[in-house]
């Protein structure tokens, strides 16, 4: 386990992590006002005004929520960033909210904004995405074993 595994996220990282979240449709306005409401309590509206709105977002608020986000003030680390969208994703898959496939686009299209905190982040996101479509064609590979190998990425990413 590398050191960089448990630094702690800013705001900015987090909010970036749960806008991707919101736009893959990974991530609920529900998930956007709880983590917004955690914050107020822990007192750091003063550091993002923004999470007072986010805090008062009704289901329907995606655009507003993901411009929100997008305004989150501070510092931002791209790599971080894509560890939180990686636990974002495996979260989604335990719960049943994300397929393989939409688990596998999640990723590949973190890559592509520049999200991949490191080159095997870059390279599994477009082995999921091939694997994918090999096994739905059933031309390689069975869904139920990649399912078991994107969780175990995802779990130490």
């Amino acid at each position: 386990m590398s050191v960089q595994r448990y630094q702690v996220r800013t705001i900015r990282e987090k909010a970036q992590a749960l806008r991707a979240g919101l736009i893959g449709g990974y991530v609920s306005i529900s998930d956007v006002v709880a983590w917004a409401d955690a914050l107020i309590g822990e007192d750091s509206g003063r550091e993002a005004a923004q999470l007072f709105d986010l805090a008062l977002l009704r289901p329907d608020d995606v655009a507003q929520a993901v411009s929100l986000l997008g305004e989150m003030p501070g510092e931002c680390s791209p790599g971080n960033v894509g560890r939180d969208i990686a636990a974002l994703i495996r979260k989604g898959m335990v719960t049943g909210r994300l397929t393989e496939r939409q688990a596998a686009t999640a990723l590949y299209v973190a890559v592509q904004e520049g999200f991949a905190p490191d080159a095997e982040f870059e390279q599994m996101a477009y082995h999921f995405d091939d694997g994918v479509d090999l096994a739905e064609r059933g031309v390689y590979g069975k869904l139920a074993d990649l399912r078991a190998e994107i969780l175990e990425y995802l779990a130490r990413a």
